[in-house]
């Protein structure tokens, strides 16, 4: 009977994997072989997969919807809404429940002379501002970020106070309300964004 791990034999017998050798594979999903052969000289082998990750607030997050196992990987999408269990975590929706979908909500504040617009999202709440406006929370970076034509996108948009009406953020999250540069009136076009990544 033989093991290997991602094609590297497993030469301790019996076969056992150390928390070295995880930390040594990184993080990502690997394979783990098992070969043998019966008493009737009939070669057999199983190829389970494994998934290696470090993101404990994620993990928690799962866990408090009973997701363990295959069913609370970040790349999946049990409830069929179109997004992932990672864009979920990520933007505060509920991993089990398809009306709920992460939400980016986009309107106009009109100031005493003139409007702007504005976007805002849920994000992991308990984190820091870095210079250049990037947010960092539970291993997610939060950037909003405006355009005037798509071309390109300017690293930041301007800091605003949440609007009156947002829904309740779920435990865990927090309202973060941004804003386009320069007001609505003489643009042509203008374009807002959230640039969102996790693990």
């Amino acid at each position: 009977m033989t093991w290997s791990l991602n094609g590297n034999l497993i030469t301790q017998n019996p076969a056992m994997i150390s928390a070295q050798d995880l930390a040594e594979l990184g993080q990502g999903t690997f394979r783990l072989t098992l070969t043998f052969t019966d008493l009737e000289g009939k070669l057999y082998r199983v190829d389970p997969l494994i998934v290696v990750r470090d993101w404990p607030a994620y993990d928690l997050w799962a866990s408090g919807f009973g997701l363990f196992g295959q069913d609370a990987l970040p790349s999946i999408d049990l409830d069929g809404d179109g997004f992932s269990h990672r864009a979920e975590f990520i933007l505060g929706s509920n991993p089990l429940d398809a009306s709920s979908i992460p939400r980016v909500i986009l309107q106009s504040r009109t100031t005493a002379n003139d409007s702007f617009l504005i976007h805002s999202h849920l994000r992991r709440s308990g984190g820091v501002t870095l210079a250049g406006g990037e947010y960092l929370a539970d291993d997610v970076s939060y950037r909003s970020q405006s355009s005037q034509g798509l071309s390109s996108w300017n690293p930041s948009s301007i800091p605003s106070p949440n609007p009156a009406g947002l829904p309740s953020a779920p435990a865990g999250y927090e309202w973060a309300t941004f804003r386009y540069p320069t007001a609505i009136s003489g643009q042509e076009s203008a374009f807002l964004r959230l640039r969102a990544i996790g693990r």
